[in-house]
């Protein structure tokens, strides 16, 4: 390979823009064209198909990220690592936990947010997989 193109592929602003584009691409592809239709045809309450879905996509994403960076890197994804996932999923859904609170409280109190009520039984387990999907895609 010619050394200018290896310098400009290798370059971290190309492996970011790479990384989100393959990853995210895959992520919207496989949730659109091949999840959505097959669990929306099979369970017919979209209250619960929508969390299977975010989670098949996030799954897809993860094993998207973990190929793609294992043959464009030639290295050991240490970043997705079992060893150190209690530890990382316990802050990651503390600090987020705290963010989001943060920002919902502030809207709260300067009256730009208005809790009318849960429409849905199902309510709780859609927004941790909204929330889920939302933490996934801004760490990768």
């Amino acid at each position: 390979m010619n050394a200018s193109i290896k310098r400009v592929l290798y370059f971290p602003i190309t492996k970011i823009i790479i990384g989100i584009g393959v990853c995210f691409s895959l992520f919207v592809g496989i949730q659109n064209f091949v999840t959505k239709p097959f669990f929306y045809s099979i369970i017919m309450d979209k209250g619960i198909a929508d969390p299977i879905i975010h989670f098949v996509s996030v799954i897809v994403l993860l094993l998207g990220y973990y190929y793609l960076f294992r043959l464009y890197d030639k290295r050991k994804i240490t970043e997705l690592s079992i060893k150190y996932l209690p530890k990382e999923m316990l802050g990651g859904f503390a600090l987020g936990f705290l963010a989001i609170s943060l920002s919902i409280s502030i809207l709260y109190f300067l009256g730009y947010y208005q809790f009318l009520g849960i429409t849905t039984a199902h309510y709780s387990l859609r927004l941790f997989g909204l929330l889920m999907v939302a933490a996934l895609l801004e760490d990768l």
